[in-house]
C-alpha cells in the first residue's frame, strides 16, 4: 500500500531549472548583430532590387523616349505657310526628354518614401522575428535601396538629357524678306522659355547625386522602419 501511495505522489511536470544565482540572462542582440544577419541581408536584398528596378523604369522610359519617340504635342504659333522654323521638332522633341528626365530625377525622393512605406509593411508582415530585427532590417532595406534608386535615376536620366538645339528660320523664310515681327517675338518667347526650364547640354555631378541619394536614404530608412513599427502595433487582427 505505501508503494501505491509513493507511485501516486510522484509528478508528472517536467523539472525546470532553475537560473543559477547571480547568473545573467542571455543578452539581446546587437544592432549590428541584427544588421548582419542572412535574414535582415535577404530582406535588404530583395528591397534595394526592388527598388532599383522602378528606378531603371523611370530612368530607361525617359532615355527610350529620346531614340524613339518625341513631343506628343506640337504648337502651330511658330510655324505659317511662308516661314517654316528649321529643326523645330527637333528642339521641342528633345526639350521634352529633357524635362522628362528632369521629372523622373526630381520625383525619386517621392517614389522612394511611398516604396519605403510599402517596404516596411512587408517586412513587418513577413519578417518571422522580433520586433527590434523587424525594424532593423526595414530601415536597411528602404535606406539602402531608396539610394540605389536615386542613383539608378540619376545617372539613366543623364544619359537622356542633351543640348536643345535654337530654332532657326530656313532659306524660305529669308528669301521672303525674314520672319516678321510676330513672328520674331514668338520664336524669341520660345527661346526663353526653353532657356528658363531646361536647355540640357549638362554633365552629371556624381558626387551631388551621391550625397542627395544618401540623405534620402536616411530619411527613407527613418520611414521604413516607422512603417513596420505601425504594422506590428496597430494593425487590427480581427
Amino acid at each position: 500500500m505505501s508503494g501505491q501511495h509513493e507511485d501516486a505522489d510522484v509528478s508528472t511536470e517536467p523539472e525546470t531549472e532553475s537560473p543559477a544565482v547571480g547568473e545573467r540572462p542571455p543578452a539581446e542582440p546587437s544592432i549590428t548583430d541584427l544588421a548582419t544577419d542572412p535574414v535582415t541581408k535577404a530582406y535588404v536584398k530583395f528591397l534595394t532590387a526592388t527598388f532599383a528596378l522602378v528606378g531603371a523604369a523611370a530612368g530607361l522610359g525617359a532615355l527610350f523616349v529620346g531614340f524613339v519617340g518625341g513631343a506628343p504635342l506640337t504648337p502651330e504659333t511658330v510655324m505659317s505657310p511662308t516661314t517654316f522654323v528649321q529643326n523645330f521638332d527637333t528642339m521641342m522633341g528633345q526639350l521634352y526628354v529633357n524635362r522628362l528626365a528632369f521629372q523622373a530625377m526630381n520625383a525619386a525622393p517621392l517614389v522612394a518614401g511611398v516604396l519605403g512605406v510599402a517596404g516596411g509593411f512587408y517586412v513587418a508582415g513577413n519578417l518571422d522575428g522580433s520586433d527590434r530585427h523587424t525594424y532593423v532590417a526595414s530601415a536597411l532595406g528602404g535606406g539602402v535601396g531608396a539610394f540605389a534608386l536615386v542613383v539608378v535615376v540619376g545617372v539613366l536620366g543623364s544619359f537622356a538629357i542633351s543640348a536643345v538645339p535654337m530654332p532657326q528660320p530656313t532659306e524660305t523664310a529669308s528669301a521672303f524678306g525674314g520672319l516678321s515681327s510676330m513672328e520674331t517675338s514668338q520664336l524669341q518667347s520660345a527661346s526663353g522659355a526653353i532657356s528658363a526650364v531646361y536647355i540640357g547640354g549638362t554633365k552629371l555631378a556624381f558626387d551631388k547625386l551621391a550625397f542627395n541619394a544618401a540623405a534620402i536614404g536616411v530619411g527613407v530608412g527613418l520611414v521604413s522602419a516607422a512603417a513596420a513599427y505601425v504594422s506590428r502595433e496597430y494593425a487590427p487582427t480581427y
